[in-house]
């Protein structure tokens, strides 16, 4: 049980809704164990009220705060400085108060190469196809784009076109993207690549279909579905075809953990965090 004192700060995120959020979980039991007066609390913010929300974090020093849907590009005007990744994406997902100056950093992307790593998946020479480009595909294309190690290709998909040329031109001058802008040269695009990221919100909904036509995974494709609240069509399709896979619960950690070293400037009790997390979901899912 945290205990709260007249010294405890907050931390907390930003969003609308906010209801369904696990970060709570995740960052509170890393404040407990680490004995840091902190809490991590939800703040339901209308879009109308971003602004004044976040030039109030210095009034009520709060040091640090996420931003979530629908806020992750507004809040990027509102801020002093933004990181050089973040300004890229053109969005943020934390926010640090240090010396009466907000920071914008996003995290995001970071998060998902992250995750990788830890699953031994290596990303140097491999050719991608990224499916959506809204807030969380960008993300992860901006960022593939221009991490170390080097990806040797990133084909980027969505049925808004606009939304793919806008992540392309965000990245061309890397001469790593290449725009898909038709559905049937995706058939074509399976034969080479070594990846699938589902960036799309396409199976977090029960009866969802397989985002792709499960027949065009070979086992040689590595499947990541950023999904993580259920198993969805398209991960039962990478299991089917004998691809690996992982769900996106693990870029949702490390997202958490990046912005938590952001804050703390303290190393993070990583498997402490992933076990909050796993136990945060498996109750929200039993309430279901």
């Amino acid at each position: 049980m945290i205990q709260i004192d007249g010294s405890t700060k907050i931390i907390g995120i930003f969003g609308f809704p906010i209801k369904h959020t696990l970060s709570p979980a995740i960052h509170n039991a890393a404040f407990q164990h680490l004995k840091l007066n902190l809490i991590y609390l939800p703040f339901q913010i209308k879009s109308e009220n971003l602004e004044t929300a976040i030039k109030s974090l210095e009034l009520l020093d709060i040091p640090g705060i996420n931003v979530t849907a629908p806020h992750k590009e507004n809040a990027v005007k509102y801020l002093d400085k933004i990181d050089p990744l973040a300004k890229k994406i053109g969005a943020i997902n934390t926010i640090v108060v240090n010396d009466g100056q907000l920071t914008g950093y996003n995290t995001d992307g970071s998060g998902f190469i992250k995750s990788l790593e830890v699953r031994g998946f290596k990303l140097a020479g491999k050719k991608i196809l990224l499916m959506g480009s809204g807030g969380a595909g960008k993300s992860i294309g901006v960022t593939l784009c221009t991490s170390v190690p080097k990806i040797k290709k990133l084909f980027i998909y969505d049925l808004d076109v606009k939304k793919s040329l806008e992540l392309f031109q965000k990245v061309k001058t890397t001469n790593k993207a290449k725009l898909v802008t038709k559905k049937t040269e995706l058939n074509e695009i399976f034969g080479e690549i070594d990846m699938l990221i589902n960036a799309t919100p396409v199976g977090m909904g029960k009866n969802d279909p397989c985002i792709i036509a499960p027949g065009l995974l070979t086992k040689n494709i590595f499947v990541y579905d950023i999904v993580y609240n259920r198993e969805t069509a398209l991960i039962k399709a990478a299991k089917k075809a004998g691809c690996r896979h992982m769900n996106g619960l693990d870029m949702l950690l490390f997202q958490g953990i990046l912005a938590f070293q952001l804050w703390t400037k303290q190393k993070a009790p990583v498997e402490l965090m992933r076990k909050a997390l796993k136990n945060a979901l498996t109750q929200k899912t039993s309430q279901k």
